[in-house]
């Protein structure tokens, strides 16, 4: 009678990596494989606080400041955007939250359940705008609206998630592709923008 409380599987197959040397994971329970060094399924408090950086606001990047934080670190996000959120702000659909927050929720609304535990935690700090350019041992070159700077941490998190292929890369002839979109950038324009990509739409895959 504790549903909510059981992380489902959803098939994704880490469990099968033993078949290539790899370590046994689980994409919805971070303790899959690590029952030895975390018997009660819980992140203790890091006995030293170290200074984590995390490359990427998206939903990755959010968790994973949050559950530094909550172990002691000291957390810096550097964020491409001028928001938080990653793709999670464009996919308006239901579904999002369900084992974390034990309740169903749209991109955006997941999104702002992480925007409350980072605001008033005073261990995450953020800064927008800026790209990461270099990254030299634990010292990442930063360029941000203030200038380039040179960031030292001691722990490094990339959360960048990933890139649709442009239309160059996936072979339609030509460079001026109008009306030609990603499924990615069509969603942003319609979900976030509010702009109608067309009438007529042809989906290639």
């Amino acid at each position: 009678n504790e549903d909510e409380e059981v992380n489902h599987c959803i098939r994704c197959e880490y469990h099968n990596r033993h078949a290539t040397h790899s370590p046994i994971g689980c994409a919805v329970n971070p303790f899959a494989g690590r029952e030895l060094e975390y018997p009660e399924g819980v992140v203790p408090e890091a006995p030293v606080k170290k200074k984590v950086l995390v490359v990427g606001g998206g939903a990755a990047g959010l968790s994973a400041a949050v559950a530094a934080a909550d172990a002691g670190a000291h957390v810096l996000i550097v964020e491409r955007e001028d928001e938080l959120g990653g793709i999670l702000q464009q996919c308006i659909h239901n579904g999002f939250g369900l084992h974390t927050f034990n309740e169903e929720l749209s991109g955006p609304a997941y999104a702002e359940k992480y925007f409350d535990l980072i605001k008033d935690n005073e261990c995450i700090k953020v800064i927008y705008d800026a790209t990461v350019i270099q990254i030299k041992d634990k010292t990442l070159k930063v360029q941000t609206p203030k200038g380039l700077k040179l960031i030292e941490t001691e722990a490094i998190v990339i959360s960048t998630g990933c890139r649709e292929r442009p239309a160059g890369a996936i072979g339609l002839k030509g460079n001026r592709c109008e009306g030609v979109y990603t499924a990615g950038t069509a969603q942003k324009y319609l979900n976030k923008e509010g702009y109608l990509v067309g009438k007529k739409v042809f989906i290639l895959g």
